[in-house]
């Protein structure tokens, strides 16, 4: 009976771990992500800054729709 105790305790411990290590993966992932991201760009405006947004949107004359994984909106035509 206490073998089978241990191995529950250690069962959980292994689960707990591994969502840890879950989300320190996903924070590192999204730090990441909002380090390369220059939303005081130049050439781009953001409509959104959700990671590959899915709205429908217009751009004016001149600029072009993009999505990327910074978000979306309207970058200078080139």
């Amino acid at each position: 009976m206490k073998s089978k105790s241990n191995s529950r305790i250690w069962l959980v411990v292994l689960l707990i771990a591994v969502i840890a290590l879950f989300i320190v993966l996903v924070a590192q992932f999204v730090k990441h992500s909002k380090d390369v991201c220059d939303y005081n760009s130049q050439n781009k405006s953001y409509i959104t800054t959700a990671p590959n947004c899915v709205i429908n949107f217009m751009c004016t004359q001149g600029h072009t729709a993009f999505r990327d994984e910074c978000g979306c909106g309207c970058a200078v035509s080139s």
